[in-house]
């Protein structure tokens, strides 16, 4: 696609927020980063004519309420902007006062009112006034704009996020004999929920594949030594790594709820089946019991009697592996991208 696009992100790191931001862009002939936070760890994607912009706290949330105190940011606006969470919709917000860019405001987390690991909290006038005055306000699924409504009095359309595909319908039924984690690592209920499942459960194998985040260190060292070898951790992993863990592993866990949850959805791209928190928006896409698994939030007996009936029944997951592969074909990236542009143009 020809021209220039902004995108201004919280965090330019491993995490889907990132993943969405970018191949939803990925066609723009030239594509600008603009990110609040570095990381340590970058994500792992390469794009040609990528420019990314590390902008402080202070600048992004003291400087930029100033039009005219903000030209440094003059040669990383495109013709158009795409923000991502509270954070990128009031930047967006800031940089279309000076330069009359217009900007989507896509909202992954209704109920996030700062940035995770700062002390930068967000006032609702500014987080209400950035999505109201958003050329088009997205939200990535149903409970989230639902959620915005609700919070803000603002109403936006859903787009759900993208995931990949085999070329062909080549699924490996053959899985291999451990479940699969896909989430940053970090001191969290996910995580609680797995402890809890692992001491319960002294048959199951679990891979734990995300980003390092505050306090993984605790959670690596807790699990190591309470479970040993029952519990394997890749840190940081690319898509390569990635695809394979979600094309081999019997089952995917999602243990902590989520406003959508792109891990189910990239997981059934692979004919793998998954068990997630009744609520999470994956389930206006995957059909429960037929699609996809579900149990209570932090039940864990369900969530364990669940693994234990169907790690019996290999068949079963076989069959809601390919319902979920037949689905996730309506979801991929191609997909996400003429419904994006499809809303920018008739806005």
């Amino acid at each position: 696609m020809k021209g220039s696009v902004t995108v201004i992100l919280p965090h330019f790191s491993i995490n889907g927020v990132t993943k969405v931001a970018l191949n939803e862009v990925i066609n723009f002939t030239n594509i600008q980063i603009i990110s609040v936070i570095k990381e340590r760890r970058m994500f792992p994607f390469t794009i040609p004519n990528l420019k990314i912009k590390y902008v402080t706290e202070s600048e992004i949330f003291s400087r930029l309420r100033y039009p005219h105190h903000i030209d440094f940011l003059d040669s990383y606006v495109g013709d158009l902007i795409i923000s991502h969470n509270k954070a990128g919709a009031i930047a967006a917000h800031r940089l279309y006062k000076r330069t009359r860019v217009p900007y989507v405001a896509y909202e992954h987390n209704a109920d996030q009112n700062g940035i995770n690991g700062t002390l930068i909290k967000f006032e609702r006038a500014d987080v209400k006034e950035s999505l109201e005055s958003a050329t088009v306000l997205l939200a990535n699924s149903k409970t989230t704009a639902m959620d915005l409504e609700t919070l803000y009095g603002v109403r936006a359309k859903v787009l759900y996020p993208g995931c990949y595909h085999f070329p062909s319908k080549d699924i490996i039924n053959n899985k291999e004999n451990h479940y699969l984690v896909v989430h940053f690592i970090s001191k969290n209920d996910t995580f609680d929920i797995l402890y809890k499942l692992l001491n319960r459960n002294k048959e199951i194998r679990i891979i734990i594949a995300g980003a390092r985040k505050y306090g993984w260190q605790l959670v690596y060292t807790v699990f190591k030594l309470k479970f040993g070898g029952r519990v394997d951790f890749i840190f940081d992993p690319d898509d390569n790594v990635i695809a394979q863990l979600y094309k081999r592993s019997k089952m995917l866990l999602n243990t902590g709820i989520e406003s959508f949850g792109m891990s189910p959805l990239e997981a059934a791209g692979y004919g793998t089946p998954s068990v997630a928190v009744r609520g999470s928006g994956i389930f206006e896409v995957l059909r429960d019991t037929t699609e996809i698994l579900s149990f209570e939030k932090n039940n864990v007996e369900e969530l364990d009697r669940i693994i234990r009936q169907h790690s019996n029944d290999p068949t079963s997951l076989e069959h809601i592996g390919e319902k979920a592969w037949d689905k996730s074909r309506k979801f991929d990236w191609n997909a996400h991208r003429q419904q994006l542009f499809k809303s920018i143009d008739s806005s």
